[in-house]
């Protein structure tokens, strides 16, 4: 994101842009940077998700096939 941001600013000092683009295109960088932390977030609560499953099954396995 702060590359983009760079190169935006850059673009809006050399007047190939103006301020109106340069406030749009900022929020779509910072949109697209939220978006993709929340993206890594839901990966992770994903996989500790799995993790948990993975776990309960193995319990109940164990569990179901203990010799009585």
């Amino acid at each position: 994101m702060d590359t983009e941001l760079v190169q935006l600013t850059r673009k809006w000092t050399c007047g190939d842009i103006d301020k109106e683009m340069f406030n749009a295109c900022s929020v779509a960088v910072k949109t697209g940077q939220a978006l993709e932390e929340r993206a890594a977030g839901l990966q992770t609560d994903i996989a500790h998700e799995h993790d948990t499953d993975s776990s309960v099954s193995t319990c109940k396995a164990e569990l179901f096939n203990s010799p009585r």
